[in-house]
């Protein structure tokens, strides 16, 4: 349908009629992403401010739901041309980098008094949940290593009628997040993020940031393994292995709904502690120590 909508040799009545076909369809497919997530990063900051510098908070929200929405509108274009498998990755895409751009690019150094930071070396990992790197990781193999399989499969006479070409949009994808999540951790590790504040506003924002990248990562690898697998259950479903094919489709499924989880519960804003300057010590005040002068006129 996508190939005679572009191309056109259409009546204009039916043209329009496709168009729009084609766009409820895109809205749809990338509407429950979208819409989960959306819904996730607006509450979680508006929880925040209570307990987080508001500009903060603003320019968290600000950046993450801008790059869903650009990435929405990416796989709007994406269903449109035929590659509505990788649409929903797209939206994960968006918002990745408007993490970057807003969050860990477009960030006021801090300026006036020294600051004081700790002085143990700084790794982006120790905010993060210890499976999340090696389950994305992992779960991008195969996703990456599907048109080289393809092409093996064909070497050997055992491929179905399958192009390398159907599987390269999700390795490229795939690639492109990885090499995203790690640029933007690494400015997790050496960029100030907050301007105001002492250390442990800092260590607030750098673990929120890090977990969101980590969040956006692994649910953009899940739902290309899930396209993959649902790829992969189509051209067995039209083949002799009717077994395979249900199995292929209901793990497609699986992984579509773990990588939404997944993303939300990372990218979820955690409580920020105040500044050093801001916090009251708990129960009463101690008494003075007398003064030197008072004790001599004693």
């Amino acid at each position: 349908m996508s190939a005679n909508l572009v191309g056109g040799h259409l009546p204009p009545g039916l043209w329009f009629f496709l168009f729009w076909l084609s766009t409820l369809l895109a809205v749809i497919y990338v509407g429950v992403p979208v819409l989960a997530v959306g819904v996730s990063v607006w509450w979680a900051t508006f929880r925040a401010r209570r307990d987080a510098p508001r500009w903060l908070v603003r320019r968290a929200r600000l950046g993450r739901l801008t790059g869903i929405g650009v990435g929405a509108l990416a796989g709007i274009v994406l269903t449109w041309f035929g590659r509505a498998m990788v649409a929903p990755a797209a939206v994960g895409v968006g918002y990745l980098s408007g993490v970057l751009v807003a969050e860990l690019l477009a960030v006021q150094q801090p300026s006036g008094p020294l600051r004081v930071a700790s002085l143990q070396p700084r790794n982006a990992r120790r905010y993060l949940p210890r499976w999340a790197i090696p389950v994305a990781v992992t779960v991008s193999v195969p996703v990456m290593a599907g048109p080289l399989a393809v092409i093996a499969a064909q070497h050997f006479g055992w491929a179905w009628e399958v192009t390398p070409a159907l599987f390269l949009p999700l390795a490229v994808v795939a690639a492109l997040a990885l090499g995203l999540g790690a640029i933007a951790l690494r400015r997790v590790e050496l960029v100030p993020l907050a301007a105001e504040g002492g250390p442990e506003v800092d260590e607030g924002v750098r673990r929120n940031t890090a977990r969101a990248v980590a969040g956006a990562v692994v649910g953009i690898e899940l739902l290309l393994l899930a396209a993959l697998a649902l790829v992969l259950g189509d051209e067995l479903g039209s083949t002799v292995d009717n077994l395979a094919s249900p199995i292929l489709l209901s793990s497609a499924a699986a992984l579509a709904v773990a990588a939404v989880l997944v993303w939300c519960v990372l990218g979820w804003w955690k409580r920020v502690p105040p500044p050093e300057s801001t916090l009251v010590p708990a129960g009463p005040t101690p008494p003075e120590p007398p003064s030197f002068h008072a004790s001599k006129i004693a």
